[in-house]
């Protein structure tokens, strides 16, 4: 009976391939990590630019802080660029002051909830269950965040789906 459980169970994942909100598009997603130490919020770029396929806040729950993040598609071998900076000075900067105001850089990945591990979907594709920012607590415990004492907790780098923020 068990065997048989397990098997309907995951049938019924199978295929499942966006979050629990099945009309939620990746430009209007949230998510929180395991300890709910860190909410991500994406939001809609509109057709403004076709430099960024998403952008997002990084919000450390409980706090005034706000973290910025876009995601670009690079044209070598295409993966999607996170970037995630604190700080940064308006306008045109260096690259100096964009390294120095950088909080964590890297591939984000997307889990399905058949547990494919894949790249993040752009904006207007449906929103993946789980994103992964790999190395992104450890980067954020080095960073101007906490050095400021504006955290006390490193979260996890993975972090699950929470909720659709917009129009769906």
């Amino acid at each position: 009976m068990r065997t048989l459980l397990t098997t309907i169970v995951t049938l019924m994942l199978v295929g499942q391939g966006s979050a629990s909100d099945e009309k939620c598009l990746q430009k209007n997603a949230r998510y929180i990590d395991a300890d709910k130490v860190v909410e991500i919020q994406f939001t809609d770029l509109g057709s403004e630019t076709g430099l960024s396929s998403n952008t997002f806040t990084v919000k450390p729950v409980e706090t005034e802080v706000s973290m910025k993040g876009w995601v670009l598609w690079n044209n070598a071998v295409s993966r999607p660029n996170g970037v995630i900076t604190y700080q940064c000075p308006d306008g045109d900067i260096t690259g100096e002051e964009l390294d120095a105001c950088t909080v964590w850089d890297g591939v984000v990945y997307s889990v399905w909830r058949d547990g494919t591990v894949d790249l993040l979907p752009p904006g207007d594709d449906p929103a993946a269950f789980k994103i992964l920012l790999p190395d992104f607590g450890r980067k954020l415990r080095y960073s101007a965040v906490w050095t400021d004492k504006k955290m006390e907790s490193v979260p996890w780098d993975a972090f699950s789906y929470s909720g659709c923020s917009a129009a769906k």
